[in-house]
C-alpha cells in the first residue's frame, strides 16, 4: 500500500510539474492562463485530499487541516479570475480575500497540531528559539510590510485591515513553522516538500504586499510561482513519508549548536540594529515598534537564558549526586565512603568517641546471578539495600564497596552495641539469600584503611567457617555473635546508638533513574 501511495505521489508531482512548465509558456493575457492554472492547482490540492487517508486515523486532522488550506488557496484563486476573466471587476476586498485569509487559520491549524504532536509538551526549549526568530521576522514584516500595507492600501478601514491581515498571517505561519524546524521534525522529503512550498508561499506573498505598498505593478511571473506553493504542499502531504513526519518525536535534549546561537544573536540585535540605522540616517522609520520589538526580544533571550542556567544547575546537581551514589543501589559509592571514614575518624579523635566498621558481602552471590540472571541479583542487591537503609534508620553510614560488597560505619558505639543492628542486617537479605558480615572497632592508633581491612578479614572467616554469620575482631581475637530470638534483636535495637542524622544524608539520596 506504502509503495502505491509512493508511486502515485510522484505520478501526480510529474503531471503538475509538467503543467506548471506548460503554464510558463502560456501568455498571461491568453483566456487559457486561468483554466491552466486553475487545473494545475487543483492536482496540487487533490494530492492534499488524497493525502488525508494514507495516515493513521489518530493523526488524520493534521493532513485534514493542510487540505483545507490548499482548498480555500484554490477557492481564492478561482474567485480572483471569476471577478477579472468573467465581471471584469476588480473589487477590494474580494470574497477571494476571505478564502485567503481563512487558509491561514487551517495551515496555521495543522502546522500546530503538528508540532504538539511531535513533542507534546515538552518544547520549552523549543517554542524559545522560535519565538525569538520569529519576534525579528514579526518586526521586519511590521515595519516593512504591515505598516506600509495599512497605510498605502485606500481610504477604506476594511481595505487596511485586510492589507495589513495578510503579513499578520504570514508571521504566525512562519512562527509556528521555525517551532517545527526546531523541534526536531523528521528530515524526510514530506517534511522538505511542505516546508520548501510554506515558505515560498511566504516569500511570494512578501513580494506582493511590498509591490502594493509601493504602487507598483504586479510581475507577470507571480502568477507562476503561486503555483510551486500547490504541488510542494500537495506531494509532501501525499508521499507516505508524511506519516512518520506526524509521529511523536524522541525526547532528546536540545543542543545548543554554534549555528543555533548565531540565529538567536542574530535575531536579538535586529532591533537595536534598526534603531542604530534610523538614528544615523533619519530614515524615516517608526521607532515606538521597534523599540517594542526589541524589548520583546531582549525579554525571550533573558527567559532562555535563565531557562539554560535551570538546566545547568539542574545537571549539576545530577552530576554530584551521581558522583556520590552507586547507580544500582542509591547508597554511597565506594568513594563516598573513603571520605566519610576519614571524617568520621578525625572527628572521634577529636571528641575521644569510638566507631564501629563493618563489611557485609551477599552469600554465594555469583551462583545466584548464573542460576538466575543478572536482572535477578540487581534486584536483590536493590531489595536488600533498601531492607537495610530502613533497618538502619539512620543509625550508620552504609555504602556499597563493590559488587556484592558493602561497608557500614556506626558511630559513637561498640562491636558489642551493635549485635542486635547487626543480627537484623542479617535477617534483611531479600528472595532466602543470607549474607556475612565482619566487624571491628576502630582503634585510634590506626588509619581509615587498617579498620577496614581488620573488618574485611572477619568477613573471611566468617565466609571459611560456613557463610550466614557475623564475626567480631576485637580486642580478644575474632568471635562469631551467637544468634539471638526475634525479641532480643528488637529490644537490643531499642538500645542501640541513636540515629545520626548528619550520616543520613548520604544515604538518603534516592538512585540513579
Amino acid at each position: 500500500m506504502r509503495q502505491s501511495w509512493r508511486a502515485w505521489s510522484f505520478v501526480l508531482l510529474a503531471i503538475g510539474v509538467t503543467g506548471w512548465l506548460g503554464f510558463l509558456a502560456i501568455p498571461v493575457s491568453s483566456p487559457a492562463s486561468p483554466l491552466w492554472f486553475m487545473a494545475v492547482a487543483g492536482i496540487g490540492t487533490g494530492m492534499s485530499i488524497a493525502g488525508i487517508w494514507q495516515g493513521p486515523r489518530s493523526r488524520r486532522r493534521i493532513w485534514v487541516a493542510m487540505a483545507l488550506g490548499q482548498l480555500l488557496f484554490l477557492i481564492g484563486d478561482g474567485t480572483y479570475y471569476l471577478y477579472e476573466w468573467v465581471l471584469h471587476i476588480a473589487p477590494y476586498p474580494s470574497p477571494a480575500d476571505a478564502a485567503y485569509l481563512l487558509r491561514y487559520g487551517a495551515i496555521i491549524l495543522a502546522l500546530g497540531w503538528l508540532v504538539r504532536g511531535r513533542r507534546k509538551g515538552r518544547d520549552r526549549a523549543a517554542f524559545l528559539d522560535a519565538a525569538i526568530v520569529s519576534s525579528a521576522f514579526a518586526l521586519l514584516a511590521l515595519i516593512f510590510l504591515i505598516i506600509p500595507a495599512a497605510q498605502g492600501s485606500g481610504v477604506g478601514l476594511l481595505s487596511k485591515v485586510v492589507a495589513s491581515a495578510y503579513p499578520i498571517g504570514d508571521v504566525f505561519v512562519l512562527a509556528i513553522l521555525v517551532q517545527l524546524v526546531t523541534t526536531r521534525a523528521a528530515r524526510n522529503l514530506a517534511f522538505v516538500s511542505i516546508a520548501t512550498g510554506l515558505v515560498a508561499m511566504l516569500a511570494n506573498n512578501a513580494v506582493y504586499t511590498l509591490v502594493v505598498a509601493s504602487g507598483g505593478t504586479l510581475p507577470d511571473w507571480q502568477s507562476w510561482f503561486y503555483l510551486a506553493p500547490y504541488l510542494l504542499i500537495g506531494f509532501g502531504a501525499m508521499h507516505p513519508s508524511g506519516t512518520a513526519l506526524t509521529e511523536p518525536a524522541p525526547s532528546r535534549q536540545l543542543s545548543t549548536s554554534n549555528t543555533r546561537v548565531l540565529a538567536l544573536g542574530c535575531a536579538a540585535l535586529l532591533g537595536p540594529l534598526l534603531l542604530s540605522v534610523l538614528f544615523l540616517t533619519g530614515a524615516g522609520l517608526n521607532a515606538i515598534p521597534i523599540a517594542i520589538g526589541s524589548a520583546v526580544s531582549t525579554i525571550l533571550v533573558l527567559t532562555k537564558l535563565v531557562g539554560l542556567i535551570h538546566r545547568a544547575e539542574a545537571q549539576s546537581t545530577q552530576l554530584a549526586t551521581f558522583a556520590r551514589t552507586d547507580s544500582l543501589t542509591g547508597v554511597a559509592n565506594r568513594r563516598t565512603w573513603d571520605f566519610e571514614l576519614e571524617r568520621a575518624i578525625t572527628l572521634a579523635h577529636a571528641e575521644g568517641s569510638t566507631l564501629t566498621v563493618a563489611v557485609i558481602d551477599l552469600d554465594h552471590f555469583k551462583q545466584y546471578n548464573d542460576a538466575h540472571g543478572h536482572i535477578a541479583g540487581d534486584l536483590v542487591l536493590k531489595e536488600t539495600t533498601a531492607a537495610w537503609t530502613t533497618v538502619l534508620d539512620g543509625r550508620g553510614f552504609l555504602a556499597r564497596y563493590g559488587g556484592e560488597e558493602f561497608t557500614l560505619l556506626i558511630a559513637d558505639s561498640t562491636p558489642t552495641t551493635v549485635e542486635p543492628l547487626l543480627q537484623r542486617l542479617n535477617q534483611a537479605v531479600s528472595r532466602g539469600q543470607t549474607c556475612s558480615i565482619g566487624v571491628t572497632a576502630w582503634r585510634p592508633t590506626e588509619d581509615p584503611a587498617h579498620a577496614t581491612a581488620r573488618a574485611d578479614a572477619a568477613l573471611f572467616e566468617a565466609k571459611r567457617t560456613g557463610r550466614n554469620r557475623i564475626i567480631i575482631d576485637d580486642a580478644g581475637g575474632l568471635r562469631r555473635v551467637q544468634s539471638l530470638t526475634p525479641d532480643a534483636v528488637q529490644s537490643g535495637l531499642r538500645r542501640v546508638v541513636p540515629r545520626i542524622p548528619e550520616m543520613r544524608t548520604a544515604t538518603a539520596v534516592g538512585p540513579r533513574k
